[in-house]
């Protein structure tokens, strides 16, 4: 069965469906209604969390951060002026490599005022540094510095990419694996009018090449949590687990 959402609903579906034990929220528009409906998934017993409400951004991600480091799953999302009231701590829970999901509902910084979702490029980078692993999902982000710029000798990295990777790149990582996960995704037919989604294919390729999760336990929790499509999905996890390649920097 198919549904029409908006992009907020299915942030807050995806929220619950990953069962955060600790959501932070604090109102800012247009990000709102994630955290109204998330406070009506908890209050109708949907969703089993400890909802905090709490007085600023700054605190949103302060509880995140606490959650995170005590080990909950946490969730928090903003917009705009909310994102830059984080930046404080956005580096903190960076360097502190903790697992925090925050969505950012795009919305321009003013002045001049505006309210409204919007499509400008985010370019505040959260300096996240000495990653263990760095999964490139857009073939056009490999040479972005904002993306690689904090990896390291050290850094193994899964990109959606399989053509000769250049000298000129600005990275040289320990390992280095590429698979087609465009071409795994339109095989099937994972896309919409505009581009592929290679999110379960490249899940898949990092599966494969980090060895950190068993492709039967991959494609089960696939099959569970995925609201459609679930065999394409699960085929371009195991599609990408395969065929993922390790090759040389250069």
């Amino acid at each position: 069965m198919k549904k029409l959402m908006t992009g907020n609903e299915a942030a807050a579906l995806a929220a619950k469906m990953a069962n955060p034990q600790v959501v932070a929220a604090y109102p800012i528009t247009p990000q709102i209604s994630i955290a109204e409906k998330l406070a009506a998934y908890a209050s109708d017993g949907e969703m089993h969390t400890r909802y905090l409400k709490v007085e600023s951004e700054t605190s949103a991600l302060a509880a995140c951060i606490g959650g995170s480091l005590s080990g909950a799953r946490v969730f928090t999302a903003t917009s705009s002026q909310g994102l830059a009231l984080m930046h404080e701590l956005l580096h903190w829970s960076a360097g502190a490599r903790l697992p925090i999901v925050l969505v950012n509902v795009n919305r321009s910084m003013a002045a001049p005022w505006s309210l409204g979702v919007d499509h400008e490029e985010i370019t505040l980078r959260c300096g996240v540094q000495h990653p263990d692993w760095l999964v490139i999902f857009e073939p056009n982000l490999i040479d972005n510095p904002l993306i690689t710029g904090g990896a390291n000798d050290k850094t193994s990295i899964v990109m959606n990419y399989l053509q000769p990777l250049s000298n000129a790149l600005p990275f040289h990582y320990r390992n280095i694996f590429q698979v087609d996960g465009t071409a795994i995704a339109e095989g099937l037919n994972l896309k919409t009018t505009s581009f592929s989604i290679v999110n379960t294919a490249m899940v898949g390729a990092f599966a494969g090449a980090s060895g950190l999760v068993k492709i039967n336990r991959l494609v089960k929790i696939i099959r569970d949590l995925v609201p459609i499509k679930k065999e394409e999905n699960a085929a371009a996890a195991r599609q990408a687990f395969k065929t993922v390649q390790e090759v040389s920097d250069g």
